[in-house]
This record gives structure tokens, sequence and C-alpha cells, in this order.
């Protein structure tokens, strides 16, 4: 789920570098971006839960866009990358392409915003009890995962759902920036003979990766070899110093050689291949 504001310029932009340079001196603040040859993704550190994106659209528009579960800091991006996109092009900017937007902090206001995050978290729970599955929501570094656990963990900490938000903004801070420059295993798509039929697959090197991401299947490599077993095993096999850092994914910390034997040697024993 997300929000999208378009803004329809008089004068272009001259660059998407000027947007990220005039936000980050309306409030002299730090603003850390990951750009890509389409999308300017933006978003304060430490703090953010989610990312701001602006893009170009067709028909020489601009977004900006915001995704569920953002904390009221991502919010305060929102409406200030969309402010001076309006300031640098003159612009008028609308709710979905659609309906106009006069004043920014009016329409977005803090009712907005506080039914806006209720909303997302309530579907967010429909959708992990409906599923049956963790669902993943993405984060400035990586996809963080909520399932029943984390409901009833939420749910158990606050019988006030603002309160379980900010519960649940918690713990994917610790996930996000505990570590500087967080490394996830990457995760590949499966080559199936049902076309119906979709896995993937995520592998561990010895300490390579500061985070384990959520797959179908686990392959642990040892140089020479590989051994898959079901990721869902992996809560069986795993060292004892990875803990959970949200519902299924793991905080992957440096193994002595020790160790490292210890989980092979497990691992090999369980292997499906």
């Amino acid at each position: 789920m997300s929000i999208e504001t378009y803004i329809r310029p008089i004068k272009p932009l001259k660059n998407f570098d000027i947007v990220l340079d005039y936000v980050g001196n309306m409030k002299k603040r730090e603003i850390m971006l990951l750009p890509n040859e389409m999308i300017y993704k933006i978003h304060l550190p430490n703090i953010s839960i989610k990312q701001i994106e602006y893009s170009k659209e067709p028909g020489n528009n601009y977004s900006v866009r915001i995704t569920s579960l953002a904390c009221k800091e991502d919010w305060d991006l929102y409406k200030d990358t969309i402010k001076a996109i309006l300031h640098l092009t003159q612009g008028q900017a609308y709710y979905e392409n659609e309906s106009r937007i006069d004043d920014i902090d009016t329409y977005y206001n803090d009712k907005y915003i506080r039914n806006a995050q209720l909303s997302e978290w309530d579907i967010m729970k429909k959708l992990v009890d409906y599923e049956k599955k963790p669902i993943g929501t993405y984060c400035p570094f990586g996809w963080f995962y909520i399932g029943k656990n984390t409901v009833a963990e939420m749910e158990a900490y606050s019988s006030d759902e603002m309160k379980q938000i900010e519960r649940l903004w918690y713990y994917i801070r610790i996930a996000q920036y505990e570590l500087p420059h967080p490394q996830y295993t990457p995760v590949y798509d499966l080559l199936e003979k049902e076309e119906d039929k979709k896995r993937t697959l995520t592998g561990y090197n010895l300490n390579e990766f500061s985070y384990i991401s959520y797959a179908d299947l686990f392959a642990l490599n040892d140089g020479n070899d590989s051994y898959l077993i079901p990721y869902e095993k992996l809560k069986e096999q795993k060292p004892k110093s990875w803990a959970l850092i949200d519902e299924v994914q793991y905080r992957a910390r440096a193994l002595s050689e020790y160790e490292w034997n210890e989980f092979l040697n497990r691992v090999k024993k369980n292997s499906i291949i």
C-alpha cells in the first residue's frame, strides 16, 4: 500500500539532486540518498521506517510516494519533498493525480496521518491472518517480516493500536540500524518445472553476511559444496548466537571455526540434496 502525490510543473527540475539539497536545508537535517536511474529514494538515518521516493512521470509530471507503516518523521519528509518540488517547479500538487491539493500540511494533517497509520496496521494484521504466513514490508535497508508471532507480541504489549505500531517501529529500527552497513543474504528465484510454482533460495558463506534473508530454501556453502534445507528448518539448525530480528529473519553474528563446523555438520546431515 502506498500514497502518491503528483506535481504538474510549470518549469522542469534542473536535476533531482537539487530537491535533495532543498529538503535537507529546510530543517538542517541529514538525509540519506539511495538513487537509481529512475527513482530517488531518501530516508532519515536511524529514524526512518520507510523510504520516500520521488521520480519523473510520463507527461513531464513528478511523483512523490510514501509506503505503508511509515512513521511521523517519514511523513514530514514526504511533505517536505512535495513542498520542495512545488517550489522548484512552481507546480500544482494532486493526490493520486486526481484531487487538487492547495495546502500540503492541511491536506496531510496529523489526523490524516494517524488514520493512515492505523488503517495500514489493521490491513497488515488481516493480511497475516488471511495468508497464514509472514508478510514482508520493505524498509530502508531490507525487508522486515511480520507474522502471527509479531502481531501477538504487539497486541500483548498494549491494547492501544497506536502504541502497537510504535513498538513495531522500535523493532524495525533495531533491525535496520543496528549495523552501519547491513549485508543481507541475496535471494534468488528458482526455475520450476511447474510454471505456477515459484520458490526462492538464499545462501550463507562463512561470515560474509550480517543478516539472513527470508526465502523458501536455505543453502550453506563451504567453498566446495552447497547443502540445502527448507528455510523453516533453519530455526533448529542455526548457531545459538543467531537471533531473530523479525518473524523469520536472523542476525547472523560472526562464527568461530568451531561454531561454523558444528553448523555445517548439522546442515549436512539434514540437507535435501
